[in-house]
């Protein structure tokens, strides 16, 4: 699968709250929430000299208050575009890997004996405040993370593992026909290698390919 095709998965899967699109480039806002979903997306062709681009790129992060960050690919238009970045003093930051497996080949993975998985019908106050303490999101962009997530317009499961009736660990998979998406993957600090987030994984996964993913 080529890298636009995956790019347009993982765009509808993490939506921003407001996106604009400009001569061939999607500009992403959500109130600094996260790199993606409040970045430049150069993902096509397009008419305008990139000067006039990037200037206008600039100052629309800037008017609210966010800093200009761009999300770059191999397929990313103009192919130079990261070097000419780095010549008005951009840095690079946050490098990240997508990666797809075959679920024909999922392993077999269980929780500890102690530990329960619970489904959620839709995004729950219970899953959405341990996702935000788990992963140390600040309090202040509560709002902004729940409205995201009720953004996302494919199917989704969000899913939670438990122990002694208290969130050790959350997962959300987002499917689109035959492709399903990890997100907001997190186990508690101290309850760590003991196969709890494997095992969640595995369940949001396999719930993913009963629903038509693979």
């Amino acid at each position: 699968m080529d890298i636009q095709t995956l790019e347009g998965y993982s765009l509808r899967a993490w939506p921003a709250l407001h996106e604009d699109h400009y001569d061939g480039w999607l500009l992403r806002f959500t109130n600094g929430y996260t790199s993606r979903a409040n970045s430049v997306n150069p993902l096509y062709g397009s008419m305008l000299d990139i000067e006039t681009k990037l200037r206008h790129c600039e100052a629309e992060y800037t008017r609210r208050g966010l800093s200009p960050r761009f999300k770059l690919t191999p397929a990313a238009y103009p192919a130079d575009l990261d070097h000419l970045l780095e010549a008005r003093g951009y840095e690079r930051q946050t490098p990240s890997q997508m990666m797809t497996v075959d679920l024909a080949q999922l392993p077999p993975a269980a929780p500890p004996p102690a530990v329960r998985i619970v489904d959620e019908a839709d995004l729950s106050d219970d899953w959405l405040t341990a996702y935000m303490r788990l992963s140390g999101v600040r309090p202040d962009y509560l709002d902004t993370v729940r409205a995201l997530l009720r953004r996302i317009a494919p199917q989704t499961f969000f899913s939670s593992a438990r122990r002694d009736d208290q969130i050790v660990a959350v997962t959300l998979g987002v499917r689109e026909g035959e492709m399903i998406g990890l997100f907001d993957v997190v186990t508690q600090t101290d309850q760590r290698g003991q196969g709890i987030g494997t095992a969640l994984v595995t369940h949001v996964l396999k719930q993913g390919v009963v629903n038509g993913a693979r």
